[in-house]
């Protein structure tokens, strides 16, 4: 069996048979790659099912159309990390955008490793800053 293996900061991770399904719906449900569902298909035996059939279609576009509206409004993981390196690191949103997702986390946790030790060296500040006050 195939596997993949990726080595980051919290150590060896692996994908493969066993947890690829696992992996696959994080990545889709993370950057929002849920296909839309197909239509429901209606088989009507007489007239009046078919004018029944025929509303419930009408109102299952406009609850589609509805749902779409509504989609275009959220913008995804992955737009809303493109906007964060943007203006962290003041480069043009485009050119992010052509990084791959592996490039877009290496940016990021650079940008992380850089707050992190921001806050270091202020929590550092603060200590002095109490032991001179005891003084």
């Amino acid at each position: 069996d195939a596997e993949i293996v990726l080595f980051g900061p919290q150590g060896i991770s692996r994908i493969n048979n066993f947890n690829y399904e696992n992996f696959r719906e994080i990545i889709v449900e993370m950057f929002c790659l849920k296909t839309k569902q197909a239509e429901g298909t209606y088989n009507p035996s007489d007239g009046l099912a078919g004018k029944i059939a025929k509303k419930l279609q009408e109102r299952q576009k406009k609850l589609a159309a509805q749902k779409n509206k509504e989609a275009g409004k959220s913008t995804s993981l992955f737009a809303q990390y493109l906007s964060i390196l943007a203006v962290g690191e003041q480069k043009d949103i485009n050119q992010l955008a052509e990084y791959s997702v592996y490039q877009i986390y290496d940016e990021f946790d650079k940008k992380r490793k850089e707050y992190d030790a921001r806050q270091a060296d202020l929590e550092d500040l603060k200590l002095l800053e109490e032991k001179i006050k005891k003084r």
